[in-house]
């Protein structure tokens, strides 16, 4: 550090201007009568002076360690010493938090922490990887991304390309710890209406992620953006049970779908299709390449389309078991026991479970190997894809929207096992039946201590399955009578 060679004077206005510039820096100590130990003004090679006050924080054996207290010219002269002043009072005081030298540093780590700070979409993607490393399933790990980080779009003519949540538009480039509660309730403001489930889970989710900054000490416990946001009430949920008459048209409509093939439903045609991989990749980046428009028929009268037989099975096992649409699909050989009526699947929405499967259930499956052996095809699941046998069954979404229109009905597959849980109990059967029947976990006390018999429960697979079949393959009723 540069040190004074200059005779000591006391600093006032006028030796400070007279003092002349050199290639280094140096200082100019207070000196006199009056003077501060340790107040001087320091000469750049640019002209520019600033007023400083040096101590050792330790005495003789520290190092000396300067603080800036202004410019000459903003400040004055008096004003400076008075500063200092107070500085070497600092300097002198056994209260460690009122040394100079402390208090810059502390002020210096401050400044470094605000700089470096975790924003709230480095926060989320922490939360998002600890959870793919405590063994969160694929699929709510990508439900999470879409809501938290990035996911890759499916669908429309930027299918392929990556996208940022909602969240991580808004606030993801803000600091996690300058996160408000009124930035939350804003933005929850802003989407509940378009999208009132979606932000409901992304606002218990943003709860979520600071609990998990607070336990690994990325923000600090004070940080509760989301504490006290009312999320309001959601419309009550749709209470789905398929009449004996819905039951049949719907069966109409597979039969038909299987045999002859339907007609696309409304809403295929109004989507927009955009462009295809492959056409993607013949085209390159052809700038007077068009996306595909909406679908068009090719002549007035749209041609029949026939359905692939093995997803139309697999909507009739749907309809019988009451299964999740995921499970249906991947539903594995191994994983199913004929000689104990049952199928144990290991990678369900509640875990390992077990399922009863009545004598309809088995003759379906049963069908299908004969349909397998007979095609040649030599596949892990019950009910392959159509391109590649090899693989489970791909959506059947397109075929689910064609087939409800034919019938009338405006449900999702996931109604079919809100269906099935309300046959179920038309025919007397209880909670703990129903949930062996379709895989849910109850969660009173008289759950976790008892089981359903197992022959109820076998009895329940056959019942409930052969009449919801019956009422399947029963012509739908015409509107004469």
């Amino acid at each position: 550090m540069p040190t004074a060679t200059d005779a000591p004077k006391r600093l006032t206005k006028t030796v400070i201007e007279a003092a002349a510039t050199r290639p280094k820096p140096y200082f100019l100590a207070d000196a006199g009568k009056g003077a501060v130990t340790g107040f001087c003004v320091r000469i750049h090679p640019t002209g520019r002076r600033t007023f400083c006050f040096r101590f050792r924080p330790a005495g003789r054996a520290s190092a000396v360690s300067l603080v800036t207290i202004g410019e000459f010219g903003p400040f004055t002269v008096d004003d400076a010493r008075t500063r200092a002043q107070q500085l070497r009072a600092d300097a002198s005081s056994t209260d460690p938090t009122r040394n100079p030298s402390t208090l810059r540093q502390a002020a210096k780590a401050a400044k470094l922490a605000d700089h470096t700070a975790v924003t709230l979409g480095a926060l989320c993607e922490a939360y998002l990887t600890d959870a793919k490393e405590r063994g969160v399933k694929a699929s709510t790990l990508e439900l999470w991304g879409y809501h938290l980080g990035t996911h890759v779009r499916k669908l429309g003519p930027a299918k392929g390309s990556v996208a940022e949540s909602p969240l991580r538009v808004a606030l993801g480039r803000v600091r996690a710890k300058d996160v408000t509660r009124a930035h939350v309730k804003e933005f929850y403001a802003a989407h509940r209406e378009a999208t009132p489930t979606a932000a409901r889970r992304t606002l218990k989710l943003i709860g979520a992620v600071y609990r998990f900054g607070v336990a690994e000490g990325m923000v600090d416990a004070t940080c509760t953006p989301t504490a006290g946001i009312a999320l309001g009430k959601l419309s009550a949920p749709r209470r789905i049970a398929l009449s004996s008459a819905q039951y049949a048209a719907l069966g109409d409509a597979v039969t038909t779908a299987e045999a002859v093939g339907l007609t696309p439903a409304p809403s295929r045609k109004d989507r927009s299709r955009g462009t295809s991989s492959a056409r993607k990749a013949k085209v390159g980046s052809n700038p007077s390449r068009k996306p595909r428009g909406k679908y068009k028929a090719r002549d007035a009268d749209p041609a029949q389309f026939k359905a692939y037989p093995v997803a139309c099975a697999a909507l009739r096992f749907l309809a019988c078991s009451g299964w999740r649409k995921g499970e249906v699909r991947g539903l594995r050989w191994d994983a199913i026991d004929v000689e104990r009526c049952e199928a144990r699947l290991g990678d369900t929405k509640t875990g390992d479970s077990v399922r009863p499967l009545g004598a309809t259930l088995l003759a379906m499956i049963a069908k299908e190997r004969d349909r397998q052996t007979r095609d040649g095809v030599q596949c892990t699941f019950v009910f392959p894809a159509l391109d590649t046998p090899l693989r489970s069954l791909g959506d059947v979404g397109p075929l689910w929207a064609n087939v409800t229109h034919a019938a009338g009905l405006t449900l999702t597959p996931h109604g079919l096992r809100h269906s099935f849980i309300t046959v179920a109990r038309e025919l007397g059967y209880g909670d703990h039946v129903i949930a062996a029947l379709v895989g849910h976990s109850l969660g009173s006390m008289t759950s976790r201590y008892g089981l359903a018999p197992g022959d109820i429960v076998r009895e329940a697979a056959d019942k409930v399955s052969a009449a919801i079949l019956a009422r399947m393959s029963t012509p739908a009723p015409t509107p004469s009578q």
